[in-house]
C-alpha cells in the first residue's frame, strides 16, 4: 500500500497546503527524485521534486515536502462533488521507490431550507405569528451562510 497525504474535503475553487517532513532512517545519506510529471493537470503540485543529499536520521533532521492542490485547476469533466487523486513515486538513487497517494474530496457547500417559502397569511394587529425553518447542510463540507432580511 502506498502513503498517503490526505486533503480530506476541500470547497471547489479553494487551495489548500500540506507539508510534512521525510526522514532518513539510513546510515548514510540519500538521495530522492520525485516524479512531479506525473501530477500535471490533476491541481497538486509539490516542492522540492529533487533532493540532492537528506543526511542520516537524526534528530531534526529531514526534508519538508510541501503539496499544493489548487482546485481550479482540475478539469471540469467531473460532476458537482468528486475525489481527486494522484500518484507519485519518491525513488531514492539507487534504492527502492516509494509511492504516494494524493487525495481529496472535492465539494461545492450547499444550504438547504425547509419550508422553501413562508406564508404567514392573516395577522392581526397587535398579535405575533412564529413559524420554524430548518437549514441543514447535506454536504460533508462545512457551509458558511448567512440571512438578510428586508
Amino acid at each position: 500500500l502506498p502513503y498517503v497525504c490526505d486533503f480530506g474535503s476541500v470547497v471547489s475553487g479553494v487551495s489548500k497546503r500540506r507539508t510534512f517532513r521525510l526522514a532518513n532512517a539510513c546510515a548514510q545519506g540519500v538521495a530522492i527524485d520525485v516524479d512531479a510529471a506525473a501530477l500535471v493537470g490533476t491541481g497538486f503540485r509539490m516542492e522540492p521534486t529533487r533532493v540532492a543529499k537528506l543526511p542520516p536520521d537524526s534528530p531534526g533532521a529531514g526534508e519538508d515536502f510541501v503539496v499544493d492542490l489548487d482546485t481550479t485547476q482540475i478539469p471540469a469533466t467531473q460532476a458537482a462533488d468528486y475525489n481527486a487523486e494522484a500518484r507519485i513515486t519518491f525513488a531514492v538513487r539507487g534504492g527502492p521507490a516509494y509511492p504516494i497517494l494524493l487525495r481529496a474530496r472535492i465539494a461545492t457547500p450547499d444550504v438547504r431550507c425547509s419550508p422553501q417559502s413562508l406564508a404567514f397569511d392573516a395577522v392581526q394587529v397587535g398579535h405575533q405569528r412564529t413559524m420554524h425553518v430548518m437549514i441543514s447542510n447535506p454536504k460533508s463540507i462545512a457551509c458558511e451562510w448567512s440571512l438578510r432580511l428586508g
